[in-house]
């Protein structure tokens, strides 16, 4: 019976997650995103440029910006690139990387958007480190058969030889990503917010088994942590 739910046990991956937001507002107004609209300018990563998953991450602010807040208008991603040549436009990202912060120079590259929306957003994933741990215990299924024997014969002594052990392995991956918004026509930082993340993914397996040496926990993706941030940094948007 033990062997049976140790063997079960070893399907079973969980994860959790712990989200932190932080955010100040320097001079964005109530109503002020309704009446202008919001471009997502970039998604950019670690000092990289244009994030790899870059679409996904925009395509996910967006669809929470407009859940949340359907008066707002949203200029995609896609979209804002589509001002430039793609040449042109990873020329900008590594330069914003070079310089560490948008400037009024970098922003000013953004000039043809001002008659369709007022602000623009900049998303930067800051850290997405990960760690990969394990540890054993005593077999659930085992544990519970060893204290029914205990508790029908008081002088039940189990052998360490029978013991069977289960060995959890998990992977965390932390999180911190940076969203600003500018206004396009004066080119100064009007909002921004910090969100952190910590995602936890497991995987159990019976010690003696041989998958215990091949099988890994994944590390969640930064995207998945952006998606356990994205609508809490929203609710923090002026109303």
């Amino acid at each position: 019976m033990s062997a049976l739910v140790c063997g079960m046990i070893g399907l079973l991956a969980a994860g959790c997650a712990s989200t932190q937001v932080e955010h100040r507002n320097l001079s964005l107004h109530r109503r002020a995103l309704t009446e202008s609209g919001l471009a997502i300018l970039a998604v950019t990563a670690l000092g990289g440029g244009d994030y790899s998953a870059s679409d996904a991450v925009a395509a996910s602010f967006q669809k929470e910006l407009t859940r949340l807040r359907p008066t707002v208008s949203v200029l995609s991603l896609d979209s804002v690139r589509k001002t430039f040549d793609a040449t042109a436009y990873e020329t900008l990202l590594k330069q914003v990387d070079e310089d560490r912060s948008w400037t009024p120079e970098r922003l000013a590259s953004f000039g043809s958007l001002t008659n369709r929306v007022g602000f623009g957003m900049a998303i930067e994933i800051r850290e997405a480190n990960e760690r990969h741990w394990k540890h054993e215990h005593q077999a659930f299924g085992d544990w519970l058969m060893d204290v029914i024997f205990t508790m029908i014969d008081k002088d039940y002594e189990p052998s360490e030889d029978d013991i069977e052990y289960v060995t959890v392995k998990g992977a965390t991956r932390k999180v911190g990503i940076l969203f600003a918004i500018y206004d396009l026509r004066s080119k100064e930082p009007v909002w921004a917010a910090i969100a952190r993340a910590k995602l936890r993914a497991t995987v159990s397996l019976p010690s003696a088994s041989a998958e215990v040496q091949v099988v890994d926990a994944a590390a969640p993706s930064p995207v998945e942590g952006f998606d356990r941030i994205v609508g809490s940094v929203i609710k923090r948007l002026p109303k």
